[in-house]
């Protein structure tokens, strides 16, 4: 295993004392054919001894956390005695087990009716993403944050129905300070189409058209980090794009020109500071068929004004 590898699967061993040190992950879950998307997310404040986190499972029926299929992201859960990283079950039911570190896990929740029981395979090696988000959130010092593309398979029982979820899916982990009031504004998105093609790009900006402040593209199996490009709004929605095209350009000097089409906008609000609208991403290109998703993100001020901004002009 690689030391990016050995860093990223358990909590960091020499942690500094702010209160404010968090230790994240998150994995993508979708049923693409239903329309069905969601998240098993959660972050530990270990100086604080406090778990935050759950479940979210949304499509075009609900767009928010009242009226969406399942949404269960508890804002105030002690740290589990003995808890690690990817091996603790939350008072939530959360659940995860290591069953070979940052490249598979067992991800459980059984609460309320609703269920999952799932494994997480990865399909790719982890790609660093910590210095992009240091330009997100403007924090810098001792931090580390990866993606990686894998397969979730396994079982969803949702409103009485049961689902096999068989998808591709991204994850990422990270630790360090974070400050989620220090947001800017941009999208973190991307897409899979198979273990040799896919791609993960953070933009910023405030208009239409925005940087690419880098990510990863998988071309022909090969993974190599994007250096820069833009992402251009073709059609937008109320709260995220409709459509946008996006064009990057990797360290191996490859490039990529894509079309994306959102749809089942969720708006998660689970960062008070910085809401988030959280869609699934389509893309077909060149014969093959991307899922994923884009995670539009601003903070509050920007959005409480683009919102009432809408609602005055009669939108």
């Amino acid at each position: 295993m690689t030391p990016l590898m050995r860093a990223a699967a358990a909590f960091c061993t020499t942690r500094t004392s702010d209160l404010y040190w968090n230790e994240s992950a998150w994995f993508s879950l979708s049923l693409p054919e239903r329309g069905i998307h969601g998240f098993f997310y959660y972050f530990f404040r270990p100086n604080m001894n406090l778990l935050v986190g759950g479940p979210a499972i949304w499509d075009a029926t609900g767009s928010e956390m009242w009226n969406c299929l399942y949404y269960d992201w508890r804002t105030f859960q002690a740290m589990p005695n003995a808890a690690r990283k990817f091996d603790f079950t939350a008072p939530n039911s959360l659940s995860v087990e290591t069953l070979e570190p940052s490249t598979r896990y067992r991800l459980r929740y059984d609460n309320n009716g609703f269920l999952l029981d799932l494994e997480w395979q990865a399909v790719s090696e982890p790609h660093d993403f910590t210095g992009m988000e240091e330009l997100a959130t403007g924090a810098a010092g001792k931090r580390l944050h990866i993606e990686q593309c894998g397969r979730v398979t396994g079982l969803m029982r949702v409103n009485g129905e049961e689902f096999l979820l068989n998808c591709y899916s991204l994850r990422d982990t990270s630790f360090g300070v974070r400050h989620f009031g220090q947001v800017v504004k941009g999208s973190y998105f991307w897409g899979i189409a198979s273990p040799e093609t896919a791609f993960h790009v953070l933009t910023l900006g405030d208009g239409p058209e925005q940087k690419v402040a880098g990510g990863f593209l998988i071309q022909d199996g090969r993974m190599e980090t994007i250096l820069g490009g833009m992402r251009k709004v073709i059609e937008d929605g109320p709260l995220s794009p409709l459509s946008f095209s996006l064009q990057v350009k990797d360290k191996a000097g490859r490039s990529a020109s894509l079309i994306a089409k959102t749809k089942n906008p969720f708006l998660f609000v689970g960062y008070p500071d910085n809401p988030t609208t959280w869609s699934m991403l389509e893309i077909e290109h060149d014969g093959k068929v991307y899922w994923g998703d884009i995670q539009e993100f601003r903070p509050m001020e920007v959005f409480r004004r683009q919102v009432r901004g809408g609602l005055l002009s009669g939108g």
